[in-house]
């Protein structure tokens, strides 16, 4: 799966930056099953362009860093499933 249907045509990525994206969003995608354009797919990209306009372009720090903001936000999601 490629990073480059979610982004916008003005974003001012370089060719490096395109590249370092997409092996975090390929790596997180495959450790996460992803294999269709869904939401969680859409958040994983969102994530990983945001981290990439305010400056980080190493592809590791990119992956670990939506690997950790995904594991928090579905941690979050069960701790309130579970106080219901």
């Amino acid at each position: 799966m490629s990073i480059s249907p979610f982004l916008c045509d003005d974003e001012p990525f370089t060719p490096e930056d395109l590249q370092a994206m997409g092996t975090a969003f390929d790596q997180a995608c495959a450790a996460l099953g992803l294999t269709d354009k869904d939401r969680v797919t859409r958040l994983i990209a969102d994530h990983i362009i945001e981290l990439a306009q305010w400056g980080l372009r190493d592809p590791e720090q990119l992956y670990v860093s939506v690997m950790r903001e995904f594991h928090r936000a579905t941690a979050n999601v069960a701790s309130v499933r579970v106080a219901r």
